[in-house]
Formats: structure tokens, C-alpha cells, sequence
């Protein structure tokens, strides 16, 4: 699947292919999606839950840079940017690129309820995490991978 899709993508530029550990974030803030706090299996993740979660990632894997990713506009990224040391946002300009960006991270931290969070978990193989609020375990990412962690982080 993964070789299927970075054949589709025929515009993908250097930062794809980088070979640089990172954290890879994956922020899904698209109008479908619910306010944190009203729940539900359609809920944001807590943009401040990325914050802490970064630093409980990096104590683990080490002071990796971060990459977000995002359907958001910056503006609603920028406390994260400024709050997380070596964060910045990565855009390309398609979805497939985004997705083929993810699958290269060394650990994710993701957005459960999304579906594209869960399609770059299981392209990347990489350890994912996601909030209790909104767990990633939910689509048996690494039913076919027992190595790979999917977890939570509170």
C-alpha cells in the first residue's frame, strides 16, 4: 500500500523522503469534528494534550524534532508551535503527501478519532500515541504488527 501511494504522489519534494528521526503529529481539527470537551466518537483531540504529550515522548525516544501535520489553518496551531521546543508545521500539497510525510516518523502522536491518523500509524509501523479521550486503538492498527505500541498518553 504504502509503495502504491508514493507512486500516486508524482510532486513530492525532498522532506518526504527525509530519513531524520522525528515526532510526527497529526492534528485533525476539520469542522466534523467535535470540541474536545463535548466527547464523542467525532471529538478533537485537546490541542494542549499534544503539548504534554510531547515532552512524556520525549523522555522516552529523546529530543527529537517535531513535524505537525494538520487540516487546521496555522493560526489555530500556533500555541502548539511556540509551546514545543523544535516544532513546526510541515504542509505539501497533497493529503497522499502528508500520509507518505507521517509514515516516515520515528513515534506518532495522533488525533484517535481520525482515520487519517490511523492509516499513518499503520503505514509508518512507528509507535503511536493518542489521548484517553480519543484513543487510536480502537481501528487494530498493529493486529498484524505486535511490536508496534499503540497507546495512550493521559
Amino acid at each position: 500500500i504504502k509503495k502504491k501511494l508514493q507512486e500516486l504522489s508524482k510532486n513530492t519534494d525532498g522532506l518526504i523522503h527525509t530519513s531524520e528521526p522525528f515526532i510526527g503529529i497529526n492534528y485533525r481539527s476539520g469542522n466534523d469534528f467535535k470540541s474536545h470537551s463535548d466527547g464523542g466518537s467525532q471529538a478533537k483531540t485537546d490541542l494542549n494534550w499534544f503539548i504534554r504529550a510531547v515532552g512524556e515522548v520525549r523522555l522516552k525516544y529523546g529530543n527529537l524534532p517535531v513535524y505537525v501535520v494538520s487540516d487546521g489553518a496555522p493560526h489555530h496551531l500556533e500555541n502548539l508551535i511556540k509551546s514545543v521546543a523544535d516544532c513546526q508545521m510541515r504542509r505539501f500539497s497533497s493529503a497522499i503527501e502528508d500520509l507518505l510525510f507521517l509514515s516516515k516518523a520515528t513515534v506518532l502522536l495522533v488525533s484517535g478519532n481520525s482515520s487519517f491518523s490511523a492509516w499513518a500509524s499503520f503505514l509508518s509501523g512507528a509507535d503511536s500515541f493518542s489521548s484517553k479521550a480519543t484513543p487510536l486503538d480502537k481501528w487494530r492498527i498493529n493486529a498484524n504488527n505486535p511490536n508496534q505500541i499503540i497507546g495512550i498518553i493521559e
